[in-house]
């Protein structure tokens, strides 16, 4: 994991661990029966999703580091944006896609478009109208699910007791 961590994923039971903590390495080194460790490959179809989102995250331009990358945006947000339900149906849609991820790749190009309304991205002969869609919508999700807190705060500091 350290000598290719931008290809390198650990599961814990099956579920993607995006970023071990201590804790995970010190379950894993009592009970390594319930770690996996996988290899993540980028399709060259899918490099132009990966480019984009890397570059606006300033990350590397791979699988991994960019869903690593998404997931810290989300562990970042405050409580109640992870659980509030005053938000729209596509927003709660990517918000679960994120509790559920089970992999990288399959979270990146399959769960989280189809959370978002869009057509999984194919691995190969990606259209630059698929890709426009799915960044649209996605960007809509992310600014909508960080403004969730503060507008809660806004609506109870306007609104006369």
């Amino acid at each position: 994991m350290l000598a290719h961590p931008d290809e390198t994923t650990l599961y814990r039971e099956g579920t993607f661990i995006p970023e071990p903590t201590v804790a995970d390495f010190e379950v894993l080194m009592r009970r390594p029966e319930l770690f996996a460790v996988a290899g993540s490959h980028m399709s060259p179809g899918r490099t132009a999703v990966v480019e984009r989102i890397a570059k606006g995250l300033s990350v590397e331009p791979a699988t991994v580091p960019v869903v690593r990358a998404l997931f810290r945006i989300v562990k970042g947000l405050p409580e109640f944006a992870r659980s509030t339900m005053k938000l729209t149906p596509t927003t709660i849609a990517m918000r679960q896609a994120f509790a559920t991820a089970k992999s990288p790749e399959r979270f990146l190009f399959s769960e989280l478009p189809r959370a978002l309304g869009a057509e999984p991205l194919a691995t190969e002969g990606l259209d630059q109208a698929s890709l426009d869609t799915f960044f649209t919508f996605l960007n809509h999700s992310l600014q909508e699910w960080s403004r969730a807190t503060p507008t809660m705060i806004d609506s109870l500091v306007t609104t006369p007791s």
